[in-house]
C-alpha cells in the first residue's frame, strides 16, 4: 500500500525471464509508483549478477532516466 506514496522520480527494472518474482508482479509494482518508468532486461532474477553485460546497460538507462527527471524538477522550482 505504501508504494503509491513514492513522490520522487523512480525507475523499475523488470527481469523479463524471472522465475522467482513473476514479471507481471514486477510490472504491477512499477505501475503502483506514480510516474515510474519501467525498463526491461532479458534475463532471470540473477541477471544483475550473472548477466552483467545485459543488465548494466539497462541499469544505466534507468539511472539516467531518474537523473533527467530530477533535473527537470529542479528547473521548475
Amino acid at each position: 500500500g505504501w508504494i503509491g506514496s513514492v513522490d520522487v522520480p523512480a525507475s523499475v527494472i523488470v527481469t523479463a525471464a524471472d522465475q522467482v518474482v513473476a514479471p507481471s508482479s514486477q510490472l504491477r509494482l512499477a505501475g503502483a509508483i506514480p510516474g515510474a518508468e519501467t525498463f526491461a532486461v532479458d534475463g532471470p532474477h540473477t541477471v544483475c549478477v550473472l548477466g552483467t553485460r545485459r543488465f548494466v546497460p539497462v541499469l544505466l538507462a534507468a539511472c539516467r532516466s531518474v537523473s533527467r527527471r530530477v533535473a527537470a524538477r529542479g528547473t521548475r522550482n
